[in-house]
């Protein structure tokens, strides 16, 4: 597999940026721009500097905000925070969340990243929901996990544009060597 444009054009209006070691063995880290997307993508040095997948279930720091993204965009979901359009149906969060994991099936050669919620009503009881985001699907979901049914989800470009945003790896660019994993650079010049 190869570096593409497809791979870097999501996150060039989030200021990615780009590294490679230099001649000293230190980081040398720029900017992605338009301007230069055609020479990183011809370059076998420079390679984009992101987050491992495995950050959408730990704690981040992006403009000074510490968050966890999969917690972050279940909020965003339940609140109808990514509707810009309509005010009237914005819901005050409650965090309910019960458990946040990654979930590896051996047997199928798959996982997944997993948030386990309460949902509280007044009139049918409790309900244990979950959000989960699969890489390779590519593709958010919520279940009804109390009745094990799967429920609908909308805004999912929204949701990809807030992983492409907080630089997360949505192609699996790192293991396969086209990336840097944002937690292993240091020494940078």
């Amino acid at each position: 597999m190869k570096l593409e444009i497809k791979h870097l054009a999501p996150y060039l209006p989030y200021s990615l940026q780009t590294a490679y070691k230099n001649s000293n063995n230190k980081w040398k880290v720029n900017e992605l721009t338009t301007q230069n997307l055609v020479s990183i993508l011809i370059s076998d040095v420079d390679k984009p500097v992101l987050r491992p997948l495995s950050c959408l279930i730990e704690e981040i720091e992006v403009d000074s905000k510490k968050f966890i993204p999969l917690k972050k965009i279940h909020e965003l979901d339940e609140t109808n925070s990514f509707d810009k359009t309509n005010n009237f149906y914005k819901i005050k969060f409650v965090d309910k969340v019960i458990s946040i994991k990654n979930n590896k099936y051996p047997s199928l050669e798959r996982e997944d990243f997993c948030l386990k919620y309460l949902v509280e009503t007044t009139n049918i009881g409790d309900y244990i929901y979950s959000f989960t985001y699969n890489p390779e699907l590519r593709r958010f979901g919520k279940r009804n996990d109390t009745s094990k049914a799967v429920l609908g989800i909308g805004f999912q470009l929204d949701m990809f544009n807030k992983l492409f945003e907080w630089h997360i790896d949505v192609f699996d660019l790192i293991p396969k060597g086209l990336a840097i994993d944002i937690n292993t650079i240091s020494d940078l010049c």
